[in-house]
């Protein structure tokens, strides 16, 4: 006798998780559920999210930043959290209401050797699927800070570096910073 499907949840289904300290997520319809993040992936995100606000103030850019947690609505059987996420000005307006509805034009995620697989593998084709134009992984790990573009469906990485190589993003123009800079040398 066949075993029916799981059921792959929706939105609809992703609003009534608990408000219970856990950080949850519906990738490709299966609910995933992680504990709060790290203190240093917390101050990892704050000195990043520190650096684009000072981008966005020397540049006069009227995109929108946001840090987790913050709700994105991706398509029917995939929201998400990601650390950081960027939307264009023009764009703000057609994609925001109770929460982000469609693809950031940057999505930032924050991860450590358990979340590898995650972040780095199912979370990158959830992405790529639904159009988010540049992402960026940060390894807490191996400190090491890794930024893709979508070209046709597919990510393709354009930097790479650890320490003090100057990574430089294609969708903020002008933004660029060394991996140092945000990874704390104390853990």
């Amino acid at each position: 006798m066949e075993q029916p499907a799981p059921k792959r949840l929706t939105w609809a289904d992703y609003e009534l998780t608990p408000d219970d300290g856990f950080r949850y997520e519906v990738l490709e319809g299966q609910l995933v559920r992680e504990p709060a993040p790290s203190h240093f992936h917390q101050k990892t995100s704050w000195r990043l999210c520190a650096l684009l606000a000072r981008w966005q103030s020397e540049t006069g850019d009227r995109g929108d930043f946001v840090s987790a947690p913050a709700d994105v609505e991706l398509g029917l059987h995939a929201i998400v959290q990601p650390d950081i996420l960027y939307i264009r000005a023009e764009r703000v307006e057609e994609l925001v209401a109770q929460h982000v509805k469609g693809a950031p034009d940057l999505a930032v995620e924050i991860f450590n050797r358990s979340g590898a697989a995650r972040d780095g593998v199912q979370k990158l084709q959830i992405y790529a699927k639904y159009g988010v134009r540049e992402y960026w992984l940060v390894d807490l790990d191996a400190g090491q800070v890794m930024m893709l573009e979508l070209v046709d469906g597919m990510y393709q990485a354009f930097a790479q570096g650890t320490g003090d190589d100057r990574l430089e993003s294609h969708v903020l123009r002008g933004f660029g910073f060394r991996p140092a800079e945000i990874l704390a040398a104390e853990r």
